[in-house]
């Protein structure tokens, strides 16, 4: 079995720092393994979404003048750094830490916070990257092994108690018809190992796939997940439920859909 790259060498590998040999072997590498290229591919993205978009601060001219004359001072006759490292001195004579060494003290707390951030960031985005992939992959088998649904009905009422006893929670189902989205019926599905509920829904030609499962009981608002394939997604959170639809309908009638349901 190969071994997997260390994630700081996918780092290496967007950055462009390395060796060659190491930058050649992680491209070798990347060539047979679809989940380390999903890691490069997202972090590239959240990359250039953050070079786009962060804020960026300008330190004030009194900060970058103090920074200036760091250098110039350290270890100086007299100065007071040189007084703090020279040894042996009784304790009662240190001095007290001058104010930039404290104010440089934060600036790297806060550079290690931001780091750990993104850190956190990459992660989730490789995690939405990956689920969205599963949720078209799951779409996709859907049509194209004519097994949409296990319960086949346009009646809320006959296909959410189809579900009961065959799953462990009792996902939503409405009828959006007068919307123009109607219910075509239900099937079982897994992502991620975990059981749960697929609700078919028809948009003129189009085929929607509603994938439920439980989730936080916190509502969250609809949010634009990734294209893939040519596939539009979006997912949002209510009532303890966890929701991806997913079709090759434009945004805007996906957008639609999710808020005539969350209605």
């Amino acid at each position: 079995m190969r071994a997997e790259p260390h994630p700081d060498n996918l780092d290496a590998l967007i950055d462009g720092e390395g060796t060659p040999a190491m930058l050649a072997a992680i491209e070798a590498h990347l060539v047979g393994c679809a989940a380390c290229r999903s890691v490069v591919a997202s972090k590239r993205k959240l990359g250039a979404a953050l070079r786009g978009h962060a804020t960026r601060h300008v330190a004030p001219a009194s900060l970058r003048e103090k920074w200036r004359r760091i250098p110039a001072t350290a270890g100086a006759p007299g100065s007071e750094t040189s007084t703090i490292l020279r040894f042996p001195r009784p304790i009662r004579r240190l001095k007290a830490a001058p104010r930039w060494l404290g104010l440089a003290a934060s600036l790297l707390l806060v550079a290690a916070g931001s780091a750990g951030g993104m850190h956190l960031l990459d992660r989730e985005a490789a995690g939405t990257e990956r689920l969205a992939d599963e949720i078209v992959s799951s779409h996709i088998r859907s049509l194209a092994a004519t097994h949409l649904y296990d319960v086949e009905s346009t009646d809320q009422h006959t296909v959410k108690p189809w579900f009961a006893g065959k799953l462990s929670f009792s996902p939503p189902v409405r009828d959006l018809a007068e919307q123009g989205f109607p219910l075509l019926g239900g099937r079982l599905d897994y992502l991620g190992r975990q059981q749960v509920a697929a609700l078919i829904y028809r948009h003129r030609q189009h085929i929607i796939n509603l994938f439920v499962w439980p989730g936080p009981d916190q509502p969250g608002a609809i949010q634009a997940g990734p294209v893939e394939q040519g596939y539009n997604t979006l997912h949002w959170s209510q009532n303890g439920m966890l929701f991806w639809a997913v079709s090759d309908v434009n945004q805007g009638d996906l957008q639609a859909f999710a808020d005539h349901f969350r209605d």
